[in-house]
């Protein structure tokens, strides 16, 4: 990649649309090569009870990755704009596993670890 001043940089990047708004409000829309930021993380993983949870109070997560499915975002938001995604309320819904539900400007999202396994079920290491 061609950047200022004539110098070449190379690395593995993701192509991300972006819209970003002038200070006169006018939209832009542009398409930005970025780094790649993380090699991923799961998504959390619903249990039956939780999905059930879920139906009963009609609550449609804005992720629909919710199976342990691996994440590769192509940009993290820091915590500046956090307030301006993420709505707060004056308590926090959580899953019967113990998932936590955030309501954001697109929708509730599901975060998290819940719950962990009980030791019966995860080996031990010898």
């Amino acid at each position: 990649m061609s950047g200022i001043g004539g110098h070449i940089e190379k690395f593995e990047s993701a192509t991300v649309p972006l819209k970003i708004c002038s200070v006169y409000g006018k939209e832009i829309s542009l398409t930005v090569q970025t780094n790649v930021i993380t090699s991923g993380f799961p998504s959390v993983n619903l249990t039956q009870t939780d999905a059930d949870f879920l139906e009963l109070h009609e609550i449609c997560s804005a992720n629909s990755k919710l199976q342990g499915e691996r994440q590769m975002p192509k940009i993290l938001v820091g915590l500046d704009r956090y307030h301006d995604l993420v709505i707060e309320e004056d308590s926090t819904k959580k899953l019967p596993s113990g998932l936590r539900i955030a309501k954001t400007m697109f929708g509730p999202a599901i975060y998290c670890r819940g719950k962990l396994e009980s030791s019966e079920s995860v080996p031990n290491i010898s």
